[in-house]
């Protein structure tokens, strides 16, 4: 976890191919100034706690704010993030997100394995 103003946040992180972020301060300009940072980086993931209407609320205020938000920028903004296994406590929450993140740097579907019909292990290097 880090603690940072807005335009410090990135300092305090490497970006590389395998960088995920999930956001979500309780503050919604924090948030969407963090965001508006994070869409100029090669970040490959952004997660974004909270509801749907809130995500929607961020997109549009920095569209209003002049950001223009390209489809490669949209595609690897997750909001909510989160896989829906039914998720209730802090630890589920947790576990669906750390899911997401996982099936999205595999290109995978998060389908049960009881339904896949190839094999369950390729030669697929181990994150």
């Amino acid at each position: 976890m880090i603690t940072a103003a807005a335009s410090e946040f990135l300092h305090q992180i490497d970006i590389d191919a395998y960088t995920a972020v999930v956001l979500m301060s309780h503050n919604f300009n924090y948030d969407k100034d963090v965001l508006k940072h994070l869409l100029q980086t090669s970040v490959s993931y952004i997660g974004l706690l909270g509801p749907k209407k809130r995500f929607q609320r961020l997109l549009n205020t920095l569209q209003e704010d002049g950001c223009i938000i390209e489809e490669a920028q949209l595609a690897k903004m997750h909001g909510p993030v989160g896989l829906d296994i039914g998720a209730e406590t802090s630890a589920e929450i947790a576990l669906s997100i750390i899911a997401e993140v996982k099936s999205f740097f595999h290109s995978r579907s998060a389908a049960s394995l009881r339904d896949l019909a190839a094999k369950m292990h390729e030669n697929i290097p181990i994150l």
